[in-house]
């Protein structure tokens, strides 16, 4: 159906007169949540905007839901739990909310282990390194 307004008439018997009323009609459509991204972060990472994150061209007022609670859109490598991240934007019936989704890697930082100390002695000489 097309958006407008719409008389409908009711014809009437003699001796009554018809009856009208007028529909207005409005088509809403759906909010974008972008397509589905993806990062790979380290677990030292600062943090970083999820909706940013999105694919495409996603609009803004939808909410977070995932592994973690997520506050203000924003993904904290230090405290949040990698995993798959949903924005949801919910609309009112008729219509249905609409998703997407962020996939969140993290990969830990290497330990290379603590600053240590190796003496070698040879008949000769004696070296000394400083592992770090």
């Amino acid at each position: 159906m097309t958006a407008g307004d719409y008389l409908y008439t009711v014809n009437g018997t003699a001796p009554c007169p018809s009856a009208s009323a007028t529909v207005s009609v409005s088509v809403a459509t759906n909010p974008d949540p972008g397509t589905p991204g993806a990062a790979t972060l380290c677990s030292t990472d600062a943090s970083i905007d999820l909706f940013a994150t999105l694919n495409g061209t996603p609009d803004a007022g939808g909410t977070w839901t995932g592994p973690s609670t997520v506050v203000a859109g924003q993904f904290d490598p230090a405290t949040n739990t990698a995993g798959v991240y949903t924005y949801t934007i919910a609309v009112p019936p008729p219509c249905v909310s609409v998703s997407s989704t962020v996939t969140i890697t993290l990969v830990q930082p290497p330990n290379a282990g603590t600053d240590g100390s190796l003496r070698s002695a040879s008949a000769a000489q004696q070296h000394r390194c400083s592992l770090r």
